[in-house]
């Protein structure tokens, strides 16, 4: 190939989200630039309330499974290697348009293939922040999605699934409320998925993948970033010591009108993603974890609030307010039916 992208495992480590969405978003990058991609395994992670990982000792097998859970992505060993670290630009004026900005960084790295005839070398641009880039292109990562394992289902499915990413241990109103999706949101879309399938006849379950538990607090453990803490802190989290002040699962009690409900909290991301693969409706959450989550799944149904990550085409955005309606929704209750349909 001669020019290849490859993600900066030592500038940022925090989640396992965050870091698995930069890893995708650099990995489509590279194949919608038609370059190569070298893949860099993650190093250090963040703990996080909720993910099951409560020790070092824990965190290294977890971080062994994460890193194997990325495989697929590429094997791929080269020589004579010159590597730069490479920061994408936010441009501005008339280069903000999404072709233009392909457009740029396709010649730019054209350029550089033309001097790996030349040189030999192998220019490996080493990627802390894709997002100046992915985001100007997100259907990139349907190039992730597309040679993305399909999990093993070891269960015979045997209803029809929605699953959705409700966090809240850091986040509400008031604190680091750009991540923050009202109740209601859920709840007025499970109240209309839930009719619809009724009026069918469809056997449902409703999964709901959490970061609370019946705790009132969550100790931090043991060599957490201390960064990422300070930051939490900032943002308004109540941490007191090693002590993280975290809501009591009776915050759910109005999702606990469906029946049907199953709460999953307190295992690892690699596990809730195979989880949220297989569902058949997937309802977001702000953050990276659901969006992992949506790229992992292959064949559902996807919606998401709108909020700072840019959704796929395919994917459905609802809004939030209090007459949210799925009929008005292009194409969503259609699609849904026939999903059903096709059952």
């Amino acid at each position: 190939m001669g020019v290849y992208l490859t993600y900066n495992n030592l500038a940022l480590k925090d989640g396992s989200g965050a870091q698995v969405q930069r890893i995708f978003a650099i990995y489509s990058l590279a194949k919608k630039m038609k370059i190569g991609y070298l893949h860099s395994q993650i190093l250090e992670i963040d703990f996080n309330p909720g993910d099951g990982v409560s020790n070092h000792e824990k965190m290294m097998q977890y971080k062994e499974k994460l890193n194997e859970s990325l495989d697929f992505l590429s094997t791929e060993r080269i020589e004579n290697e010159f590597r730069i670290n490479f920061k994408l630009q936010r441009f501005r004026v008339f280069l903000n348009m999404s072709a233009l900005h392909f457009i740029y960084y396709r010649l730019f790295f054209l350029s550089y293939k033309f001097r790996h005839k030349i040189t030999k070398k192998n220019y490996v641009f080493v990627i802390s922040d894709p997002y100046p880039l992915i985001s100007k292109i997100p259907n990139s990562y349907l190039h992730v999605k597309h040679i993305m394992p399909v999990t093993d289902d070891k269960q015979s499915k045997k209803m029809f699934s929605i699953h959705l990413h409700l966090f809240r241990t850091r986040v509400s109103r008031s604190v680091q409320k750009e991540r923050y999706t009202e109740d209601t949101w859920y709840l007025s879309i499970l109240d209309q998925l839930s009719e619809m399938l009724k009026s069918n006849s469809i056997d449902f379950e409703i999964v709901l993948h959490t970061d609370i538990n019946e705790n009132a607090f969550w100790e931090i453990p043991s060599g957490s970033n201390k960064q990422t803490i300070e930051y939490w802190k900032a943002a308004g989290v109540n941490i007191s010591g090693q002590l993280m002040a975290t809501p009591q699962l009776d915050i759910l009690n109005e999702f606990k009108r469906f029946r049907n409900l199953k709460i999953v909290s307190g295992i690892d991301a690699v596990e809730a993603w195979k989880l949220i693969s297989q569902a058949d409706i997937f309802l977001m959450g702000k953050s990276s974890f659901s969006f992992v989550g949506a790229i992992y799944n292959k064949k559902g149904i996807i919606i998401t609030p709108e909020f700072f990550i840019p959704p796929l085409s395919l994917w459905y955005v609802v809004k939030e307010n209090s007459n949210l309606d799925l009929g008005k929704i292009p194409n969503l209750v259609y699609n849904v039916n026939k999903k059903l349909r096709n059952l």
